[in-house]
């Protein structure tokens, strides 16, 4: 059997990374999903009850989901033991089962990662591709990176690749190496929108790869990349201001980085102002933002960002003095607040699509736009709440999803 240490063997790795992540408990739970992409929720949707606003538990996992990403048409979970499960709809090979277009409903192991003694500790979906951090550092990506899938696309040019390969062969039915990032500092994180790629390393350098368009990448243009760039912006931003990524999130058309200052930055297509960006300008602003700009608003100032996530048409962030704010819809194009009783301590967000939610202590949910089914509404002042130990009396540990579903995951 093939050891981690014959795949990744140019670099000496980071011991200290890897005795720490070896050591680290992370919580894991029960995963409950939800939404109208039903054939990648993890179950029959016929055999239970409205998927649509109601979370229902997927049985394939006991108590031992640490997290869940969700694609245009299929997902990938990891459990605590380091294995990764895909589901949903296969074609391009995104599942990574060796098949080409088999759909599945219910979760199944990739076999590749067992076979080979790698434990997945981050992955990403994207519209074409399926994109996985190992324990050693590696990154992996199967699925397509052609820019079509016409017959005749394999014969043309293009700048791009999704799969970060840079190889003419740009089709994988199982996990392949990205072999340009094997000569650097190990990827501890990885994030995808529609069709392109962040990965953030143990150096807190940002690599990017895929198509371009929208100014996705922040580089200040709209090519696209077959193999890994290093992002200049960040690099220059950590080695003038010390300023180093916590959290990168890519969604849709766009993506977002929180640094260790406190400070949330955004770029990319920004039609429905989900940038959270108006103060940065004084007439329209722009539907592309090629650049990260720091989202700066009288609304926030004196606070630090701790928290966000991303939905294809929302953003939401919480901050140290445990205020919630998002912005998008085509209804807010800066930070607005999202009304929650002073009292309630949020301890999670989340957002998915066009809703987003923030988690109490108490597992009571404050939401907009409908992120599950709601029990009261508050027209005034913008807010839904439900109750979501109605479906399980667990403490929610992470929400969100991406596209068209939900997940919850939730120890019991």
């Amino acid at each position: 059997m093939l050891k981690s240490s014959h795949f990744r063997n140019t670099f000496s790795l980071d011991s200290k990374f890897l005795a720490q992540f070896s050591s680290k408990k992370i919580p894991s739970g029960n995963l409950y999903t939800w939404g109208t992409n039903i054939g990648s929720l993890g179950y029959n949707p016929q055999k239970v009850d409205d998927p649509l606003f109601k979370p229902q538990k997927v049985d394939t996992f006991d108590n031992n989901v640490v997290k869940i990403v969700m694609g245009p048409n299929h997902s990938a979970v990891i459990t605590n033991t380091g294995d990764l499960y895909t589901f949903g709809k296969a074609a391009l090979g995104v599942l990574g089962h060796g098949d080409k277009y088999r759909n599945i409903t219910k979760p199944r192991l990739v076999q590749f990662f067992k076979k080979h003694n790698l434990k997945v500790t981050d992955v990403a979906c994207g519209e074409k591709m399926t994109v996985a951090v190992t324990d050693d550092g590696d990154v992996w990506s199967w699925g397509s990176g052609r820019r079509s899938e016409n017959i005749l696309s394999k014969f043309l040019p293009s700048d791009s690749n999704e799969l970060g390969q840079g190889a003419k062969d740009m089709q994988r039915f199982s996990p392949a190496p990205i072999v340009a990032l094997r000569n650097l500092p190990p990827v501890t994180s990885v994030t995808a929108g529609y069709r392109f790629c962040f990965a953030l390393n143990v150096k807190k350098s940002v690599y990017y790869w895929g198509k371009g368009d929208y100014g996705v990448f922040g580089d200040g243009h709209t090519r696209g990349h077959k193999d890994p760039k290093l992002h200049e912006f960040f690099k220059q931003v950590q080695k003038s201001h010390g300023m180093k990524i916590r959290k990168i999130k890519a969604a849709g058309n766009y993506a977002m980085a929180m640094f260790n200052n406190g400070t949330l930055w955004s770029w990319g297509e920004n039609v429905s102002g989900q940038l959270g960006l108006e103060d940065q300008f004084n007439e329209n602003l722009e539907n592309v933002i090629k650049t990260p700009l720091q989202i700066t608003a009288t609304e926030i100032e004196g606070q630090r960002i701790v928290d966000f996530d991303l939905g294809e048409e929302i953003s939401i962030f919480l901050t140290n003095e445990n205020q919630v704010y998002w912005q998008g819809l085509k209804l807010s194009t800066k930070p607005t607040r999202l009304y929650i009783p002073d009292h309630k301590k949020i301890r999670k967000i989340g957002a998915a699509g066009s809703s987003i939610i923030a988690v109490g202590e108490d597992n009571r949910v404050y939401m907009k736009n409908s992120f599950l089914e709601k029990e009261f509404e508050d027209p005034y002042k913008g807010i839904e709440i439900a109750d979501f130990t109605k479906y399980t009396k667990g403490k929610i540990l992470d929400i969100g999803g991406t596209y068209s579903n939900k997940f919850a995951i939730v120890q019991e």
